[in-house]
């Protein structure tokens, strides 16, 4: 999260004030925002498949079939 957007998330509750300091699955497009990310972290490897926090490792070589 940018530093001038947690205080748009923030959330008052009898025990307080909190705030987010990562992003959080529920806000619109936060989904889509972290794909996008994991997407560029992956960028250039081919043996690499990332879905939303799911990431699959490929062998180079089907020796383990």
């Amino acid at each position: 999260m940018a530093e001038d957007d947690i205080c748009k998330i923030a959330i008052t509750t009898p025990f307080g004030l909190f705030e987010f300091t990562k992003m959080p699955f529920g806000l619109r497009n936060a989904a889509q925002t972290f794909q996008r990310f994991m997407d560029e972290v992956t960028r250039g490897l081919d043996f690499v498949y990332v879905y939303i926090d799911d990431i699959s490792l490929l062998e180079r070589t089907p020796s383990n079939t």
